[in-house]
């Protein structure tokens, strides 16, 4: 299923340096970039300058989008590449995969709502655990796990996304589930959730 596109009078006001245009198409992907952006850092702060970097740099280079081709393969194009120069640029991750907030939830849990069943939590926790794995994993293979498997792209739209070709990038998917699949096992957790 294609991304959705934001409306193409939008997209012309945007490139023609409309802000109130441009902030329409950051409301119709802001919650999008931000949990790219989250799943890259794993980190609620982060997250959030990563997100107005990317809208900040979408709007500078606007003009070098080219509008015969869908906007949002662009927009997470550029995305993808700012997050994985941000990671670059950070410290790796030294946290193991059981590091607590200071409530004492587990590092990339999402806040729960309230009491759960049983087993929603030890779901949550195995989605936690698999989360901090992809953290672990190096930027590139973060970055096509995120936008295939949290942002639900399609093969169709990680071609337009990473400019590769269709066996690249099922090669690129299948080299990081891999990954994930090691770094699980690393942890006790098996070959769960890769």
């Amino acid at each position: 299923m294609p991304l959705p596109e934001p409306p193409a009078e939008d997209l012309s006001r945007a490139r023609a340096g409309n802000r109130e245009a441009f902030g329409r198409i950051v409301t119709h992907y802001s919650k999008g970039i931000y949990n790219l952006a989250y799943r890259m850092t794993g980190n609620t702060t982060e997250a959030a300058d990563l997100s107005q970097e990317i809208f900040l740099r979408a709007f500078q280079n606007l003009r070098r989008y080219d509008p015969t081709r869908p906007f949002a393969p662009w927009l997470y194009r550029l995305g993808r590449n700012l997050s994985v120069n941000w990671v670059t640029r950070r410290p790796p991750l030294a946290a193991s995969l059981d590091r607590r907030t200071d409530e004492g939830a587990l590092l990339l849990d999402p806040p729960a709502p309230g009491r759960e069943a049983p087993e929603a939590a030890a779901r949550a926790e195995e989605a936690g655990r698999v989360r901090a794995a992809i953290l672990r994993l190096p930027p590139p293979y973060r970055a096509i796990l995120t936008l295939h498997y949290f942002q639900g792209l399609a093969y169709e739209d990680l071609v337009e996304t990473l400019e590769l070709p269709l066996g690249t990038v099922k090669n690129r998917l299948f080299r990081a589930r891999e990954a994930l699949r090691e770094v699980l096992e690393a942890e006790g957790l098996g070959g769960r959730g890769a």
